[in-house]
């Protein structure tokens, strides 16, 4: 029996769930620099006073780290996508289409990436968002 869990978050929940997906999906990808740029925390690194070449040893050397550590779990680094990179990639963008178009109900200015619908490539029943706003409003996809 097939099933569904319904899941109901604030705007701020949806925005991590929806990072930790890309967090995932970029590290499956053997993008490194993504998870390290979130950890070191650029531009606020340079903002409490380190330099521009400390941050840069730092990058390189987290960098250097995450991939050893992608090739010591036998990541395929892009070059052959599993079954979680594709769930990942579809909540993800159902989440960021979602609410793009949460915010822009006209269908903004139809250039940016987030007001493309993603697509399915799982061959699961794609995941379903809804924004629901105070005063009863929804916008869901």
């Amino acid at each position: 029996m097939a099933e569904t869990i319904t899941l109901t978050m604030t705007r701020a929940h949806a925005q991590t769930v929806m990072d930790a997906c890309e967090l995932l999906m970029r590290m499956k990808l053997g993008q490194t620099s993504f998870p390290t740029e979130l950890m070191l925390g650029w531009p606020l690194y340079h903002e409490k006073g380190i330099s521009v070449e400390e941050y840069c040893m730092r990058r390189d050397i987290a960098n250097d780290i995450l991939r050893a550590y992608l090739r010591a779990t036998g990541n395929k680094e892009g070059r052959e996508k599993d079954l979680t990179e594709h769930i990942v990639y579809e909540v993800w963008g159902t989440i960021r289409y979602t609410l793009y178009m949460a915010d822009h109900p006209d269908g903004g200015d139809g250039w940016s990436v987030a007001s493309r619908p993603p697509l399915a490539e799982s061959g699961l029943k794609m995941p379903k968002c809804e924004v629901k706003r105070d005063g009863g409003g929804t916008a869901d996809h």
